[in-house]
């Protein structure tokens, strides 16, 4: 948790835009409520706690200087952590990749009358903290990754910031929502409610990771614009709040292998068969998830593994080694996925790390269930919060990249001249929500013992 007596934010907001006439850019009243409820929610002594002093607001901008100098005067006392926020319209510049933020005399389709994105990225490249956080809250805000496409995953190194988190409110091509009957934007309103209320299950402090993850799943729910994150030096690991939500797990017990009573044998067959379903919906490589998961737990012990499906369920001694034998695999799943990508020769490629992600998503889910059954609480409820991290990774991976299936974007659509067509686009989304619908039901399910 950064320390708040030593850290700074500076909120930047423009909500009311003064050129009349056809050039006139719509007010956004949302944003000056933006503004107040961020700096209420980091303020808080009871979720980060910076002092008033520390967190600084711009309203209505007019020159460069008042987005500059406000984060160079902060940096210079900001020795822990610095996050810079700007709420307001955002435009691409068509000629390139930028971006430009926009000022209360803006005019549309004059970008010379805005905020350069790049003079403030260079500001932050030399700011001393140890982490900086930035928080993009405007349209095509997703050209501070690099990113002018949504589907596009390379990320020029212009954009880097060393130490830092770069969070926005959309993709490069798309438009951010600040809904007409709602107090806050669409973006903020989330980032706000998640930051305040907490996340159930959640760590004990939040990191900017699992306020993205939350964020992103709640307003796909709503069919609203997802954010993006990129970050450095593991920058997207910064905590911002102490998790209200969270409940310290049970006191560690003695006993370390499961024991299973011969009354949970049939419902540990159905948790794995609501795995199963979850794979089969995927159309994945473990469609057939029960001779997978034997595969995965071989190692000269397939009687292990098929045990966990056998009419009257595993032992405790079968049900203990299946599980180490698959956190073992997980294992091996993980450190590919610590390795970088390798683009054209070399391993891992894109897919075998793909593959990987969706193998240790399966693994962890499975490890969560059969844990349920036993005695190890603590084992349990880890597995339970690493399947819920999985999942999120595994569910941004498929979002943005879609596979050829007849459930995702069809191979001429997505790879063709002229894009997905708006019925891949609409198949592609119902899709997304019936793996979120299911995962959240199976997890729903392990994350309470039975009895």
């Amino acid at each position: 948790m950064p320390d708040p007596k030593i850290s700074r934010a500076v909120l930047i907001g423009t909500h009311t835009y003064h050129v009349h006439g056809e050039r006139q850019l719509e007010n956004l009243p949302a944003v000056k409520n933006n503004l107040s409820a961020l700096a209420a929610v980091l303020t808080d002594p009871t979720l980060w706690g910076l002092e008033r002093g520390s967190c600084i607001q711009i309203e209505q901008p007019e020159h460069e200087d008042q987005f500059v100098l406000p984060v160079r005067l902060a940096a210079q006392e900001a020795e822990d952590t610095l996050l810079v926020y700007y709420s307001g319209h955002g435009f691409g510049d068509p000629n390139s990749d930028e971006l430009f933020l926009g000022k209360p005399h803006t005019r549309k389709g004059d970008l010379f009358t805005s905020f350069r994105y790049e003079w403030l990225r260079r500001e932050l490249q030399q700011v001393p903290a140890r982490r900086k956080i930035v928080v993009l809250d405007c349209c095509f805000a997703g050209r501070a990754l690099g990113r002018r496409m949504s589907g596009e995953t390379d990320i020029p190194a212009v954009t880097y910031i060393e130490g830092s988190c770069v969070l926005v409110s959309s993709a490069g091509d798309r438009t951010s929502l600040s809904p007409k009957n709602e107090r806050l934007t669409a973006f903020t309103g989330e980032l706000v409610h998640f930051l305040n209320e907490g996340v159930t299950g959640g760590p004990q402090l939040m990191d900017i990771n699992t306020l993205y993850q939350q964020v992103r799943i709640s307003m796909e729910r709503k069919s609203r614009p997802v954010p993006h994150i990129d970050s450095a030096n593991l920058a997207s690991s910064i905590c911002l709040a102490r998790n209200r939500k969270y409940r310290p797990p049970a006191a560690p017990t003695t006993v370390t292998a499961p024991t299973v009573p011969a009354g949970r044998r049939e419902t540990m067959a159905e948790d794995l068969a609501l795995i199963g379903e979850l794979t089969k919906l995927m159309g994945s490589q473990w469609h057939e998830y029960k001779d997978q998961l034997i595969s995965v737990t071989t190692s000269g012990k397939s009687q292990v593994a098929a045990a966990l499906f056998s009419r009257q369920g595993p032992s405790d001694e079968e049900l203990l080694a299946a599980c180490v034998l698959l956190e073992s695999s997980y294992a091996e799943y993980s450190a590919v996925l610590q390795k970088p990508i390798k683009i054209f020769f070399g391993r891992p490629t894109y897919a075998e790390r793909k593959a990987s992600k969706q193998a240790s998503m399966l693994i962890s889910l499975t490890l969560a269930a059969l844990y349920r059954h036993g005695a190890d609480r603590p084992l349990w409820e880890k597995w339970c919060r690493v399947a819920r991290d999985d999942f999120y990774k595994f569910h941004e991976d498929l979002s943005e990249e879609p596979e050829k299936s007849e459930r995702q974007y069809s191979a001429s659509a997505a790879f063709g001249g002229w894009g997905p067509s708006d019925e891949d686009r609409q198949r592609h989304a119902v899709y997304l929500v019936s793996v979120v619908e299911l995962f959240e039901r199976f997890h729903a399910r392990i994350s309470h013992r039975p009895e």
